[in-house]
C-alpha cells in the first residue's frame, strides 16, 4: 500500500515572499518559495530570542500538484510549535546531465508560517498531518519541474535557530507513486485496487502504469527509474466518495464491475482509456459530467458508447479515431463544450443525435470531420 500525496516545488526570491528564479537553456523557469497558493492563513515568525520550547517535526513530509502545462511541483512540508523561531531550508545544488536545470546550494530564508494546507476542497491542519503539539507549519516549494526531470533527486532541509531539525530527498516520481494508505496490489503488481479501508474516504486517484520500487523513510522519499513492475489490470476501485479518476497509459484491462456503485464520479482525465484496444464498448453514467480531452483517443475496437445524460464537457479529440464505432451517438442538451475533433476520424459513425435544437456557442466548429457523420439537432431523449 502506498499513497498518493500531493507534491509542489519552485525557485523564486522576491524581498517579501522568498522567491527566486532561476531559467534553464530553454528559457524555462523553476520557482523555489516557502510560499504558495496552496498554503493558508499566514502567520509571520517572530524573534526566536523568547523561552519558549521550540518543537520541529522529525520529517519533512512531501507533496506533488499537478500545473496546468503538464508540469508537477513538489513541496517540502514540516511541522512547527511555534512561530517564535528563525529558520531557513536549504536546497542542494540541482544539476541535470544535460545542463539545462543548474542550479546553485541555496539557502531560502523562512518569514511565515501557516495553519494549513489546501488538498482540492479539504485544508489539512497541522495537528492533523504532524500530531497535536505542532500548531504551524513552514514549506519549500520548487514548481514547474518538467517530466523529463521527474527522477531528478531534490535534497532539501530545514535550519531552526542555526541547527540542521530534519532533512529530506525526493524526486518527483517518488511522490507521485507514494501508493502507502491508497492503493493495494497483487504481489506480481501486475493489479491494482484501492486500499478497503480507505475506499470511501477517496475522492481523487492516479491509477499508474508502474509500480516503482521507492525508499521510503524519514529521510528518503525516492523511486528508482530502473527498478519497476509494468501495472496491467484495474480491478477494485468502487468507493462512494471518488470523483476524479486519471489512468496513467499502459493499463491494459478493466475488471468486470472495477467501478461499479461510485456514484460520486464526476470526470474522466485525459488519456484515461486512450489505446486501449480491447475496449468495445461503454456506458458512462449519468453523474459523469466531464470527458477529458484523448481520454478514449484511438479505441480502435470500441463499437458503441452511451453518454452520460448530465454530461457538461466533451474535451479535444475525446473519442479521435475510434474507427470502428458503428452505434448512433446521443448528446444531451447539458454538453455545454465540445472540443475540437471530439468526434475526428470515427468514420463509421453516422449520425450524432443532439438535444439542443441549434449548435451551442460553446461546441468547436468541427467536432466531426467525416463526410458520411451528420449531426442532428432537436433529438428528444426518453427518460
Amino acid at each position: 500500500m502506498r499513497k498518493i500525496n500531493i507534491l509542489l516545488l519552485s525557485l523564486t526570491i522576491l524581498s517579501l515572499m522568498n522567491v527566486n528564479y532561476y531559467k534553464n537553456n530553454d528559457n524555462k523557469q523553476l520557482e523555489e518559495t516557502t510560499n504558495d497558493t496552496n498554503l493558508v492563513e499566514t502567520r509571520k515568525l517572530n524573534d526566536s530570542t523568547s523561552n519558549e520550547e521550540v518543537k520541529i517535526s522529525n520529517i519533512l513530509k512531501v507533496q506533488y500538484t499537478d500545473e496546468e502545462d503538464g508540469t508537477k511541483s513538489l513541496r517540502f512540508v514540516a511541522g512547527i510549535s511555534t512561530l517564535s523561531l528563525d529558520a531557513y531550508f536549504v536546497r542542494e545544488e540541482i544539476k541535470t546531465d544535460d545542463n539545462k536545470i543548474n542550479m546553485p546550494k541555496k539557502e531560502i530564508q523562512v518569514t511565515s508560517a501557516y495553519t494549513g494546507i489546501q488538498n482540492g476542497n479539504k485544508v489539512s491542519k497541522p495537528s492533523e498531518i504532524f500530531g497535536e503539539e505542532y500548531n504551524y507549519i513552514v514549506a519549500y516549494t520548487l514548481k514547474n519541474i518538467p517530466e523529463e526531470y521527474w527522477f531528478i533527486e531534490i535534497n532539501v532541509s530545514l535550519v531552526v535557530n542555526n541547527e540542521i531539525s530534519t532533512y529530506r530527498k525526493a524526486n518527483v516520481t517518488g511522490a507521485i507513486n507514494n501508493y502507502s494508505g491508497i492503493l493495494v496490489f497483487s504481489d506480481d503488481h501486475q493489479a491494482v485496487g484501492l486500499d478497503s479501508a480507505v475506499k470511501d474516504t477517496i475522492e481523487t486517484v492516479n491509477i499508474p502504469a508502474y509500480y516503482y520500487n521507492i525508499t521510503n523513510d524519514e529521510h528518503n522519499l525516492i523511486a528508482n527509474e530502473n527498478n519497476k513492475d509494468q501495472v496491467k489490470i484495474i480491478d477494485n476501485f468502487r468507493s462512494q466518495t471518488l470523483s476524479v479518476v486519471t489512468i496513467e497509459n499502459g493499463i491494459e484491462y478493466i475488471t468486470s464491475g472495477a467501478f461499479e456503485k461510485n456514484k460520486s464520479l464526476k470526470t474522466i482525465s485525459s488519456f484515461a482509456f486512450s489505446y486501449c484496444t480491447s475496449l468495445t464498448s461503454i456506458i458512462i453514467p449519468d453523474n459523469v459530467t466531464s470527458i477529458g480531452a484523448f481520454a478514449f483517443e484511438e479505441c480502435g475496437n470500441l463499437t458503441y458508447v452511451l453518454l452520460s445524460k448530465n454530461l457538461i464537457k466533451i474535451d479535444t479529440k475525446a473519442f479521435y479515431y475510434c474507427n470502428k464505432m458503428i452505434g448512433n451517438i446521443i448528446i444531451s442538451k447539458s454538453v455545454a463544450t465540445i472540443g475540437d475533433s471530439a468526434f475526428g476520424m470515427c468514420v463509421s459513425l453516422r449520425r450524432i443525435y443532439c438535444e439542443a435544437e441549434s449548435k451551442p456557442s460553446g461546441w468547436a466548429n468541427k467536432i466531426c470531420e467525416n463526410l458520411f457523420t451528420t449531426l442532428v439537432f432537436g433529438y428528444k431523449i426518453s427518460d
